[in-house]
């Protein structure tokens, strides 16, 4: 992640390169110092709830208006988070891809060691699940029929 000190490096020309509003740049900048890990890395985006803030945390701290909007709005707050990671570093964008690739990591029971998945393994437990679904439509056809 983009530590504090760097984000406050950036100057026009870097915001302008990212694509990023002086706006978003200050609120992100505030969401920072309320808390350092607002913009960790995201597992599942596409559920709704990944981008809803647990407001219970911040309860002795005093959040400034501009940032309160947009810690009640989940869409605001991914378009935030986005504008964020496009801010990130080279290396840092290669660390969240390295995390993310990481949780694509199975859970070896026989020797607890962690065992990368191919892209080969995801196709074909995609072809097995597709073939199952299948089996189990055909053989809900064959109830039906009999019944």
């Amino acid at each position: 992640m983009i530590g504090a000190v760097h984000l406050d490096s950036l100057d026009k020309k870097d915001l302008e390169r990212a694509g990023v509003s002086r706006r978003e740049y200050d609120i992100i900048r505030k969401l920072i110092k309320l808390d350092e890990n607002m913009f960790a890395v995201r597992i599942n985006d596409q559920s709704p709830y990944t981008y809803t803030v647990d407001l219970s945390k911040y309860q002795d701290d005093k959040i400034p208006q501009d940032c309160k909007e947009m810690l009640f709005r989940p869409q605001k707050m991914r378009k935030l988070y986005e504008r964020y990671w496009q801010l990130a570093s080279v290396t840092e964008v290669e660390k969240k891809d390295q995390y993310l690739e990481d949780k694509k990591l199975r859970w070896n029971h026989n020797n607890n060691d962690k065992i990368a998945k191919t892209e080969e393994e995801y196709r074909m437990m995609d072809q097995v699940l597709e073939t199952l679904g299948r089996v189990a439509n055909e053989d809900l056809k064959k109830i039906k029929t009999i019944n």
